[in-house]
């Protein structure tokens, strides 16, 4: 358990631990080998994975206050039900073709740039704007 991890632009981590837990921030912005993020991991304010173009997926089990995951361009598919509890950012994500079912977002949702991303589920819940 940390309080704040930051490996910016580390292009060699390709996984995280199982059942980390960071209090705050956890920020892998540009970890461009970052395939995966491992079963447990819980982030108390934002995970920034911004420019991760090799993450295909994100746990189910994920806890996550906001979730940035803006221009993670292999990022394929998020889990079914789904509960961020702040912002989820996925601008530019342009091989997202579908959000899942029991998605819910308590803030905003970005879906700018998400070029292949054709329509929303029906149960879908925003707590605040969608921007596209």
């Amino acid at each position: 358990k940390v309080r704040d991890l930051s490996l910016i632009g580390c292009t060699s981590l390709e996984s995280l631990p199982a059942g980390l837990t960071v209090d705050r921030n956890l920020s892998l912005y540009g970890c461009t080998s970052l395939t995966r993020l491992s079963a447990g991991l819980e982030v108390g304010n934002t995970l920034s994975l911004n420019g991760c173009t090799s993450l295909e997926s994100v746990p189910a089990d994920l806890a996550v206050g906001n979730l940035d995951l803006a221009n993670c361009i292999g990022l394929r598919s998020l889990p079914a039900g789904l509960v961020v509890r702040g912002n989820l950012d996925l601008y530019g994500c342009t091989s997202l073709t579908s959000l899942p079912a029991g998605l819910v977002v308590k803030k905003d949702l970005t879906l700018g740039g998400c070029t292949d991303l054709k329509s929303l589920p029906t149960d879908l819940k925003v707590g605040g704007n969608i921007y596209r």
